[in-house]
């Protein structure tokens, strides 16, 4: 590496945003780090890298960068990661205007890649419902195949769970790099497959003691001793459309760190959110009111209801459920499951 545009590129990593004489895999893009001397290669599934250098405008990166060997499915990958390092390997012509960055090679591809941080910046760790994607075991990263995706939402020390089996909750600490979890309660269905009792089991084991974590755009990485997982961002964009046009179903009540099964009632307890009226049925009374979204957060205007007295457990349900539709609560919708969130108060509801 040398001064000048060398210097304004170390440091940071480009995502491609728009690709001239070469179309990539439907949502795959091109991911560059300058790192030092060393680049940091990857064109949807393999990762390598090798030195870089800028020569006038020129991005000299040696031909025979090291790559992981990983079989790519499609099939297409594999030609796209040849083509990509073919280029990268090309000297083309490189530029930089603020966070966007353009590589044109001698053949007239041009790739416009955009500053990572600024494309898909790292999502926040806490009100953001991560998704459980893949399981760690020391050095092997593995997937399931489940019915039901696990995934949990971090918010103000408490963080609220669905393991693909049973719900639940739990506190937690947080420093800049590590979880410390306090006990984590959970509801106790039986899982209808092993494959669902391995994930809950591995997500749980995840969940004990101080985990470190780790964020890099919408994937983050919890890893305790030599277990761990890797999750994945939900859509926040899809957020209200999730919300909206379902009727909730009501699941379970999170009391602190515990979460208690919500028993069936003659009358079920529910929701269903409708161009800013949210129509409710609390087990026993029926009511309306306003509601506004914003972000992963529901405010609520008054609720109004009809005034049955209610013996328990229609009752005790009815309190839990008008307690947290108080006010502004934080909201999460992933695979057909609500979870609503108002400081150590929960209500989690399901589609249906």
């Amino acid at each position: 590496m040398t001064g000048g545009l060398a210097s304004e590129l170390d440091g940071r990593t480009f995502v491609s945003t728009a690709v001239e004489g070469y179309e990539l895999v439907e949502g795959t893009q091109v991911e560059l780090t300058f790192d030092g001397d060393r680049l940091g290669f990857s064109a949807g599934c393999n990762s390598g890298g090798g030195t870089w250098s800028v020569d006038g405008d020129v991005l000299v990166v040696p031909a025979g960068m090291a790559m992981t060997e990983m079989a790519c499915e499609p099939s297409a990958l594999m030609d796209q990661e040849t083509w990509a390092a073919a280029l990268l390997t090309s000297r083309p012509t490189v530029a930089l205007d603020g966070d966007t960055m353009t590589l044109t090679a001698a053949g007239g591809e041009v790739v416009t890649f955009t500053d990572r941080e600024v494309a898909d910046p790292d999502r926040p760790l806490e009100g953001t419902t991560w998704n459980v994607e893949s399981f760690i075991e020391a050095d092997a990263v593995s997937s399931i195949a489940l019915a039901r995706t696990p995934n949990m939402v971090f918010e103000g020390g408490t963080v609220a769970l669905d393991t693909g089996c049973n719900r639940g909750s739990g506190s937690y600490e947080l420093t800049d790099t590590d979880l410390t979890f306090g006990p984590v309660a959970t509801t106790r269905a039986a899982c209808a497959d092993q494959a669902g009792t391995d994930a809950e089991r591995a997500v749980l084991a995840t969940l004990t003691g101080t985990s470190t974590y780790e964020i890099d755009a919408d994937v983050l990485t919890l890893r305790t001793g030599e277990i761990g997982l890797i999750l994945r961002a939900a859509d926040s964009a899809g957020g209200l459309e999730g919300l909206e046009g379902v009727t909730w179903t009501l699941d379970s009540i999170v009391d602190a760190n515990t979460t208690t099964a919500a028993p069936e009632l003659d009358r079920p307890a529910t929701l269903s959110f409708d161009g800013g009226t949210v129509s409710i049925e609390t087990g026993c009374n029926g009511g309306s009111g306003a509601y506004e979204v914003a972000g992963d957060s529901v405010m609520f205007g008054p609720i109004i209801t009809t005034l049955i007295a209610c013996p328990d457990p229609a009752g005790a349900i009815e309190q839990s459920v008008l307690a947290v539709l108080a006010d502004t609560v934080t909201f999460a919708v992933a695979d057909g499951t609500l979870t609503l969130t108002k400081g150590d108060q929960g209500l989690i509801y399901v589609a249906g």
